[in-house]
């Protein structure tokens, strides 16, 4: 037919009924959603087309009467047959919803528990239909409507048996083949039981996403219907359960003799099937309850492992779960140590932990270690094995004791776990099982932990090392770095380690540079962040106090904040051009040399010790001319104090002598002949600290 609809949104009909909107297109007509004017509220109406032609309106008037007497929640409301300008129309309840149809092909097949509340619905709908003698007689996913919450609707009560079906195989079969019971195809007599074998198809493809009988042909689609044994619902739905497939069967069967006699029948199956899922429910969760509180105590772990990956605190964990659920007053995981050959525990016992040695094969856990087999003693002081002087150190008193091997998942022994007192009476079967099955996912668990842990120091290491670099390259200048006046040439030898040095070169106005060569006592990455500390604090002062004034607030605030076993030699000064002079303070630090343009060499002397090792030291500074061609060369300690393979030491002379020999040559080509010349003196001597060297000339 067409869609069209003959009616329009606002037209009244008859004066009485108003248009509200087009909810659907059936088979027999358009159906509107209208405004009822008399009663108030709104009404379906369905618009019968061509009528006298497909439909005999007589009988479906006299269905009509009959339907109107079932009064369910779960069966639309017929209210009357009636005519409007010679239109014929049905009014009956409004819905809002889908109907079965719609919910099937847009989300497929029905979840069980959802299924089954659906269908005791339409049971109860169908039970209160036929005690009123009411037959539907085309039952099928289109016309069962789900409203709010699922609430399930029969719609067309009346409608359906009033139809004209011939059968005769040369005329058109009404209705849809494929939820017609055998008797109706046979145009035998017709009663409740073949609205039962409708739901059942309805049923079977809520559950199974198709129907059991299909074909393009009708005829040959009908006559599946009368001879064709259905398909098992299980074989279009694994987990179809097999109460449910008996029920469906026995509603599709073909002689009405074999199907439920009532829907109250129907229904008894339903509600049985439902209570036996229930109780088998309970069976299962009765004999999984142990299982479960296992795989809680795994879960457990895994979770203790994922969130911190140390072994310390997975055997804390593990202690405190198997202890908790096996009912022990407390418990020990002992480690097997291959390389000492012996095992080593940690000890729950408040807060307290004792730390006890055993030799494999000594006391309870080293004999289950050595034998690989649990052992389960209700008397710890009758056995000869129990080793009782634990107790006499920890003060505490063993009583009963289970103690099952811990394996890897090569079947080595990693350990053992050792439980003391249950708590009421004595450790079980059941217990010792529980605890085997922990232990066999504890060494795997333990093993991934340190795994994990050694992974993490890995990374973290990478990272220090990462940020050390980082570090070590801003204690440096920038190689572009430039000063009014002066060459500057410098080599910091050691690149990858994690060193101490800190060379520094800050103009404070365009007629005077300061200068910080320092030296950590260690390397190592808190020697880097102490001198990246002293970079900090002297590029802070350096602007802002006179010399003296700056290296002992430097000195006093290293000794606040640096370890004790880390202090700072250094030389820093003050380059004043337009004095011609270099003010110094020598901390501690190898003597600086100065080569004047004319020749000769004189050192820059220590004028105190290095910072950080006293608050209140009474530093001196000192004074050297800084006239236009004076080079000055200084040094860390690295340079003189690293020892070549055979033992001997880089001498100040050698460095004297090759300073002086190449004064007037360029600055690059002198640091590169002492680059050359130290290396060689350490031959393959592989460098524990880093060590600096750095040239300046006046110009």
């Amino acid at each position: 037919m067409s869609r069209d609809a003959a009616h329009r949104p606002g037209e009244v009909l008859g004066n009485r009924y108003r248009i509200v909107r087009v909810i659907g297109f059936g088979g027999m007509g358009v159906v509107y959603m209208a405004e009822d004017l008399k009663l108030g509220g709104t009404c379906a109406l369905k618009m019968l087309r061509s009528p006298g032609e497909f439909v005999n309106i007589e009988r479906l008037r006299q269905e009509i009467l009959l339907a109107r007497k079932v009064t369910h929640e779960n069966v639309c409301r017929v209210h009357d047959l009636g005519e409007i300008a010679g239109e014929e129309f049905i009014s009956m309840e409004p819905l809002e919803g889908r109907s079965i149809k719609d919910v099937l092909t847009k989300e497929g097949p029905f979840p069980i528990g959802r299924g089954l509340k659906i269908a005791r619905q339409i049971l109860l709908g169908l039970e209160a239909a036929h005690k009123m003698g009411v037959i539907h007689c085309d039952l099928k996913p289109e016309n069962i409507y789900l409203c709010a919450e699922d609430l399930a609707k029969i719609m067309d009560f009346g409608i359906s048996r009033a139809k004209d079906q011939p059968i005769e195989k040369d005329a058109p079969i009404m209705g849809t083949p494929e939820f017609l019971a055998p008797e109706q195809i046979r145009n035998e007599a017709v009663d409740g039981r073949t609205d039962l074998y409708a739901l059942g198809i309805i049923l079977y493809e809520m559950f199974t996403g198709g129907v059991p009988f299909e074909h393009e042909d009708v005829y040959v689609l009908l006559d599946k219907v009368l001879y064709d044994a259905p398909s098992r619902p299980s074989s279009r739905r694994a987990d179809i359960p097999e109460g449910l497939e008996t029920i469906l069967l026995k509603a599709i069967a073909k002689d009405p003799a074999d199907r439920y006699r009532t829907a109250r029948d129907f229904l008894g199956a339903v509600d049985r099937f439902e209570g036996g899922l229930v109780d088998q429910m309970l069976r299962d969760l009765s004999v999984a309850r142990q299982k479960m509180v296992r795989l809680m105590v795994v879960l457990e772990a895994q979770r203790a492992l994922s969130a911190a990956p140390d072994p310390d605190a997975l055997l804390e964990t593990l202690l405190r779960v198997t202890t908790r659920e096996v009912g022990a007053d407390r418990g020990t995981i002992f480690l097997y140590d291959k390389k000492k050959g012996v095992l080593w525990s940690r000890v729950l016992e408040g807060d307290a932990r004792i730390r006890i040695e055993l030799p494999l094969g000594r006391g309870i856990a080293g004999e289950v270690a050595r034998s690989g087999e649990s052992l389960n003693i209700p008397d710890a002081y009758r056995d000869p094995r129990f080793n009782p002087e634990v107790d006499k150190t920890s003060g505490y008193t063993t009583r009963s004791l289970l103690c099952v091997p811990m394996r890897s998942y090569t079947g080595e022994i990693a350990g053992v776990i050792e439980l003391l007192n249950k708590m009421s009476g004595v450790f079980t079967r059941e217990d010792e099982d529980f605890l085997r099955e922990v232990c066999a996912h504890a060494a795997t668990l333990l093993e991934q932990a340190q795994i994990l842990q050694e992974r993490f120091q890995q990374a973290r290491l990478r990272q220090e090392m990462g940020l050390a670099a980082l570090l070590q390259r801003k204690l440096f200048p920038d190689p572009d770095f430039r000063a009014a006046g002066m060459e500057i040439a410098w080599h910091r030898f050691g690149e990858g380690i994690l060193g101490g040095n800190y060379f520094d070169l800050i103009p404070t106005d365009e007629h005077r540079t300061a200068l910080m060569l320092a030296d950590v006592s260690q390397p190592g990455l808190g020697a880097a962040l102490l001198a990246s500390n002293v970079q900090g604090a002297y590029r802070l002062l350096v602007g802002e106090s006179e010399l003296l004034a700056l290296v002992m607030k430097l000195a006093a605030h290293l000794h606040r904040t640096s370890l004790e076993h880390l202090f700072i030699s250094c030389i820093t000064g003050v380059f004043d051009l337009s004095r011609g002079v270099f003010s110094f303070v020598n901390a501690g630090h190898p003597a600086a040399m100065r080569i004047p343009r004319g020749g000769g060499v004189e050192f820059l002397s220590v004028t105190g010790i290095a910072l950080g090792l006293e608050t209140d030291y009474p530093y001196a500074d000192a004074e050297l001319p800084a006239h236009a061609g004076d080079l000055f060369c200084f040094l860390t300690p690295g340079i003189v104090e690293t020892p070549n393979p055979a033992g001997l030491f880089y001498e100040m002379k050698r460095l004297q002598n090759l300073v002086v020999e190449g004064r007037s040559g360029p600055l690059p080509l002198l640091l590169g002949a002492f680059i050359r010349d130290w290396e060689e003196f350490l031959g393959d001597r592989e460098l524990v600290k880093d060590a600096t060297l750095a040239l300046v000339r006046i110009r």
